[in-house]
């Protein structure tokens, strides 16, 4: 991950100017430090979203904490806290396609600093999602959908747009989405690439040498670690049984989904759950369906191509995602990006090892003490026949049958738009809303309320004041509601914790 990160590091930051939007948030917040001695207009308004942030989080921890604290926000008995759902029998219950809103301002705070089009096709495409649900219930599917809660119209069979038919989103936007956005990332790189390996193997003039100077290392280090690393990890997983299909179609997964994901990441700051998703090549190259007899080959298989894609359980997501904001943040303070990655290999090579023992930790006293609590395992919860390839589960990830159909279209549509995207700077669409307005992100987080919201502010900011309107103003704003939330976040769970040991 680090050597795709590092390859990959000049063509997303010097020439495309990615915006990484929660790194310039992190940023905005260290640059109010030196700023607070002249007291400027900048650190006034970075105050004012801090106050806000504050405010909000202490009456949200209140509310969580305290059963006897008013629910200001109507937050107890939403899903996952902030995430407002659809429940069954209520006024809005008969629009099938409308699932969860998400109320947490932070997360409209982190979408003002995306580009506006993004913001645009988020929404837009999560409100053609709706009214496309909504003709295909008055056509007879999705019966019933209308007595599901939110999280079911994007969970549950028979109610879900993204694994039933017609539409089968999960399986256009998530699996054949991803790839195709990976795809176009490789194409309209291809001179980049084509720059890089020439170097690679010594083919270097005068502007080359100069642009090699300026990185990590050099390319040819890069490319020799990235074939070397692609290479051992189809060598450790023939070593644990794997044949060499299975064992190649590992990195080849894991590298389309996580760089997909570093795509979103670092122009939304959000990411697309690959655990539902992830299993398209093993299905399409080695197991349509869950094999009768189970194998070590399938049952390795099967754990590690969902769990090392989703967040929840993945150790790359932090690799690749926390490698590019690295980098990020030692361009925009002017930190040499060779510091940088020394820094980065440090800690890749310490935290595995934290992680693991931490890991042995938990299973043990697990095993020890919550079973003879009553309280499920951490075992129990990631059993492999329940959780990865079990039946219908794996039959059923992306969709059930038929699927590659609809994978086909989403690296069609997918392509379609980043091409239409990159060539004509006045077409409205672009891929990268489209994934999130018809996946999980909007129909399980509900972001698609926090980019509407964030749409909104950011087009009135700049038709009102401009682009110096929005650097000056909404930007500290912004960056100061979310420092403000995480300060209560922190401080909260420290809390939580004493209160759990310590009831008060």
């Amino acid at each position: 991950m680090i050597s795709v990160v590092t390859l990959f590091r000049r063509q997303w930051l010097v020439v495309e100017k990615v915006p990484f939007p929660y790194t310039g948030i992190v940023y905005e917040t260290l640059k109010s430090i030196p700023e607070s001695r002249s007291g400027g207009h900048r650190l006034w308004r970075f105050g004012i979203g801090l106050m806000v942030g504050l405010i909000f989080q202490i009456i949200v921890f209140l509310t969580q904490i305290f059963p006897w604290f008013p629910d200001v926000f109507a937050l107890r008995g939403n899903c996952c806290g902030y995430v407002w759902y659809v429940k069954a029998g209520t006024p809005l219950a008969p629009i099938i396609g409308l699932a969860t809103a998400n109320l947490q301002p932070v997360m409209a705070a982190i979408a003002y600093f995306v580009p506006l089009k993004i913001l645009f096709n988020s929404w837009f495409w999560y409100l053609i999602y709706i009214v496309l649900m909504q003709v295909a219930n008055y056509m007879g599917y999705y019966t019933g959908a209308e007595n599901a809660n939110g999280c079911g119209r994007g969970w549950c069979a028979g109610f879900s747009g993204l694994i039933e038919a017609p539409f089968k989103f999960m399986a256009v936007s998530q699996a054949g989405g991803m790839i195709g956005l990976v795809v176009m990332i490789i194409w309209l790189s291809r001179s980049y690439i084509s720059e890089t390996l020439r170097a690679a193997f010594g083919k270097k003039d005068g502007k080359i040498k100069e642009i090699e100077s300026s990185e990590p290392i050099s390319y040819r280090m890069t490319w020799m670690l990235l074939i070397l690393s692609f290479v051992s990890t189809i060598a450790i997983f023939m070593f644990t049984g794997l044949g060499f299909v299975a064992a190649l179609l590992m990195p080849i997964t894991l590298l389309i989904y996580l760089i997909a994901n570093a795509r979103l990441y670092s122009m939304t700051s959000f990411y697309m759950r690959g655990c539902e998703h992830a299993t398209s090549l093993y299905r399409a190259f080695l197991w349509p369906s869950r094999p009768t007899n189970i194998t070590s080959e399938f049952a390795i298989s099967a754990t590690f191509v969902r769990t090392e894609t989703d967040v929840s359980c993945a150790k790359y997501f932090g690799a690749i995602l926390g490698s590019f904001a690295s980098y990020k943040m030692a361009s925009i303070t002017g930190t040499n990006s060779r510091d940088a990655f020394k820094v980065m290999i440090i800690v890749m090579l310490i935290v595995p090892i934290v992680t693991q023992i931490s890991l042995f930790l938990i299973i043990g006293y697990s095993s020890i003490g919550l079973d003879k609590a009553g309280i499920k395992s951490l075992i129990q919860f990631t059993n492999f026949e329940n959780r990865f390839g079990g039946n219908p589960d794996w039959d059923s990830m992306p969709s059930n049958s038929p699927w590659l159909e609809y994978v086909i279209a989403g690296i069609v549509i997918v392509c379609l738009l980043s091409w239409l995207n990159a060539r004509y700077i006045w077409f409205p669409f672009e891929p990268i809303g489209f994934l999130n307005g018809t996946s999980y992100n909007s129909l399980i987080s509900g972001l698609w309320l926090s980019c509407l919201v964030a749409w909104v502010l950011k087009t009135v900011t700049l038709r009102v004041g401009g682009s110096r309107a929005y650097e000056e103003a909404g930007i500290p704003i912004a960056g100061g509601l979310v420092a403000g939330c995480m300060v209560i976040f922190l401080l909260g769970g420290i809390i939580g914790i004493i209160r759990f040991f310590v009831p008060f």
